[in-house]
């Protein structure tokens, strides 16, 4: 709010044009986003909402853009290539397409991979029966969780933090009567959100490239990266959100996990 400084008002309308020049630009064109929103908060199957949004974005592209059925297959397949006449909306717009996703699709099929032989195999039963032959309550398992996946995030990174962690801890909750969406967000607050503030994770470094600092230059200010497993440490602490397995998933402000003689709220 109490920023001051000058704006590049050429740099801006060079953007503008370019973009202006490139696509037609239309408030309606956020309709596809709208409906991959809507679908979200109706809760409909993540694949239908995905489809719906790359199916709309589709035909958008051939009513609005001008850009034809097999182009649009092509820029699904190997991202958007296109020359606006101005570098910087060309460095913003030429790029994605699921070839671009490939090393990523690489480490999840892996990490699917490895769970499967751990699975079937019941190589972390072990390790896992270890920690919780010592553990009697919800909250001393999440934070088990919550460590393990820290550790794998800091070694291995957010995929093996996640994929791992919750293959080897899934039927310790169930049989500590925990909600699996529980897991789901505890590995989220740690092995998504610390990925972020660790300086040798790939996102660093991209975010890095991106704001052409040092990772130790932008880290210190990631609030978000720091507090979300501090949040989370003191809502399981204090029991707020620890739903039991067959409690229903909805938004309930503060509601704290009744202990284990009363009837749950």
């Amino acid at each position: 709010m109490r920023a001051s400084g000058s704006i590049d008002t050429a740099a801006v309308n060079q953007l503008t044009d370019g973009l202006s020049g490139l696509f037609h630009i239309s408030i309606l064109n956020i309709i596809p986003i709208v409906l991959v929103l809507v679908l979200s908060l109706k809760r409909v199957p993540s694949f239908i909402t995905f489809g719906v949004g790359i199916g709309a974005g589709l035909v958008w592209s051939m009513i609005f853009q001008g850009y034809g059925f097999i182009e649009n297959l092509g820029f699904l397949m190997n991202g958007f290539s296109a020359d606006s006449g101005v570098e910087a909306v060309n460095t913003l717009v030429n790029r994605g397409g699921f070839s671009s996703m490939l090393s990523l699709i690489g480490i999840m099929i892996a990490c699917g991979l490895m769970n499967g032989l751990y699975d079937e195999f019941k190589i972390l039963d072990g390790i896992v029966n270890g920690i919780t032959n010592k553990i009697k309550s919800p909250k001393g398992l999440l934070v088990s969780v919550m460590i393990v996946a820290l550790f794998l995030c800091i070694a291995g990174g957010q995929y093996s933090a996640i994929a791992i962690t919750a293959v080897a801890f899934k039927t310790a909750c169930d049989k500590m009567d925990i909600n699996r969406g529980v897991l789901s967000r505890t590995l989220e607050d740690v092995g998504t959100m610390v990925a972020a503030i660790i300086p040798w994770n790939a996102w660093v470094i991209g975010i890095g490239v991106v704001l052409g600092a040092a990772p130790m230059e932008f880290i210190p200010y990631t609030f978000l990266c720091f507090l979300c497993p501090i949040v989370a440490l003191v809502n399981n602490i204090l029991g707020i959100g620890l739903l039991r397995k067959n409690d229903p998933i909805k938004y309930r402000p503060l509601w704290r996990r009744p202990k284990e003689n009363s009837t749950a709220a």
